[in-house]
Protein backbone atom coordinates (compact mmCIF):
# COMPACT_ATOMS: atom_id res chain seq x y z
CA UNK A 1 0.00 0.00 0.00
CA UNK A 2 1.59 3.17 -0.75
CA UNK A 3 4.71 1.21 -2.16
CA UNK A 4 5.23 1.05 1.54
CA UNK A 5 8.54 -1.35 1.70
CA UNK A 6 9.27 -1.53 5.24
CA UNK A 7 7.72 -4.28 7.83
CA UNK A 8 3.76 -4.07 9.03
CA UNK A 9 5.30 -2.35 12.45
CA UNK A 10 6.73 0.53 10.70
CA UNK A 11 4.04 1.09 7.74
CA UNK A 12 0.88 0.90 10.79
CA UNK A 13 3.52 3.63 12.75
CA UNK A 14 3.61 5.20 8.96
CA UNK A 15 -0.34 5.48 8.90
CA UNK A 16 -0.89 6.49 12.50
CA UNK A 17 1.87 9.47 12.25
CA UNK A 18 0.20 10.80 8.97
CA UNK A 19 -3.06 10.49 9.50
CA UNK A 20 -3.13 10.99 13.03
CA UNK A 21 -4.95 7.72 14.49
CA UNK A 22 -5.18 7.52 17.31
CA UNK A 23 -5.66 3.45 17.39
CA UNK A 24 -5.44 0.73 14.80
CA UNK A 25 -5.96 -3.08 14.33
CA UNK A 26 -4.69 -5.19 11.75
CA UNK A 27 -6.09 -8.67 11.76
CA UNK A 28 -4.76 -11.56 10.79
CA UNK A 29 -7.91 -14.12 10.55
CA UNK A 30 -6.60 -17.82 12.89
CA UNK A 31 -3.31 -16.05 13.23
CA UNK A 32 -4.70 -13.56 16.13
CA UNK A 33 -4.78 -9.93 15.91
CA UNK A 34 -2.63 -6.29 17.00
CA UNK A 35 -3.55 -3.50 18.24
CA UNK A 36 -1.32 0.18 18.01
CA UNK A 37 -2.42 2.92 20.62
CA UNK A 38 0.61 5.52 20.34
CA UNK A 39 3.77 3.84 21.45
CA UNK A 40 2.12 0.58 22.37
CA UNK A 41 1.53 -2.76 20.61
CA UNK A 42 -0.56 -5.38 21.83
CA UNK A 43 -1.12 -9.21 20.38
CA UNK A 44 -3.70 -11.82 20.72
CA UNK A 45 -3.02 -15.34 19.36
CA UNK A 46 -6.88 -17.00 18.77
CA UNK A 47 -7.47 -19.89 21.16
CA UNK A 48 -8.13 -22.57 18.81
CA UNK A 49 -11.26 -23.25 17.59
CA UNK A 50 -12.60 -26.94 17.41
CA UNK A 51 -15.12 -26.66 14.49
CA UNK A 52 -15.17 -23.96 12.37
CA UNK A 53 -18.52 -23.69 10.61
CA UNK A 54 -18.19 -20.44 8.74
CA UNK A 55 -15.94 -17.31 8.92
CA UNK A 56 -18.66 -14.89 7.51
CA UNK A 57 -19.71 -11.82 10.28
CA UNK A 58 -16.31 -12.94 12.09
CA UNK A 59 -14.41 -10.09 11.03
CA UNK A 60 -17.60 -7.36 11.61
CA UNK A 61 -18.19 -9.52 14.93
CA UNK A 62 -14.63 -7.88 15.79
CA UNK A 63 -14.73 -5.03 14.75
CA UNK A 64 -18.33 -4.39 16.46
CA UNK A 65 -16.69 -5.42 19.81
CA UNK A 66 -13.45 -3.57 18.61
CA UNK A 67 -15.62 -0.27 18.36
CA UNK A 68 -17.58 -0.76 21.84
CA UNK A 69 -14.41 -1.29 24.07
CA UNK A 70 -12.54 1.64 22.32
CA UNK A 71 -15.95 4.41 22.66
CA UNK A 72 -15.94 2.25 26.33
CA UNK A 73 -11.96 3.15 27.32
CA UNK A 74 -11.23 -0.49 28.00
CA UNK A 75 -7.51 -1.28 28.18
CA UNK A 76 -6.53 -2.56 24.58
CA UNK A 77 -5.62 -6.01 25.92
CA UNK A 78 -9.28 -6.29 26.96
CA UNK A 79 -9.99 -4.77 23.86
CA UNK A 80 -8.56 -7.54 21.57
CA UNK A 81 -9.54 -10.64 23.97
CA UNK A 82 -13.22 -9.79 24.11
CA UNK A 83 -13.04 -8.95 20.11
CA UNK A 84 -11.43 -12.21 19.41
CA UNK A 85 -13.84 -13.93 21.71
CA UNK A 86 -16.94 -12.66 19.80
CA UNK A 87 -15.20 -13.16 16.34
CA UNK A 88 -14.36 -16.78 17.24
CA UNK A 89 -17.75 -17.30 18.62
CA UNK A 90 -19.18 -16.50 14.98
CA UNK A 91 -17.29 -19.00 13.19
CA UNK A 92 -18.74 -21.75 14.71
CA UNK A 93 -22.21 -21.13 13.35
CA UNK A 94 -23.95 -21.02 9.94
CA UNK A 95 -23.92 -17.31 8.57
CA UNK A 96 -23.37 -13.81 10.35
CA UNK A 97 -26.54 -14.29 12.44
CA UNK A 98 -27.35 -16.67 14.70
CA UNK A 99 -30.41 -18.26 15.25
CA UNK A 100 -30.35 -18.35 18.96
CA UNK A 101 -31.58 -15.65 20.77
CA UNK A 102 -29.36 -15.88 23.40
CA UNK A 103 -26.45 -16.03 21.47
CA UNK A 104 -25.32 -12.61 22.25
CA UNK A 105 -25.66 -12.79 26.09
CA UNK A 106 -22.34 -13.15 26.66
CA UNK A 107 -21.14 -10.36 24.49
CA UNK A 108 -24.01 -8.18 25.77
CA UNK A 109 -22.51 -8.53 29.07
CA UNK A 110 -19.07 -7.39 28.28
Amino acid sequence: MFAFEKSDSAFIKHLMAKYVIEMLSLTKGKNGSELFAADQHYRIEPNPLDHVVDTVGAGDAYTAILSIGYLSNWPPNRILKQATEFANSICKIKGAIPDEPNFYMDAAAL
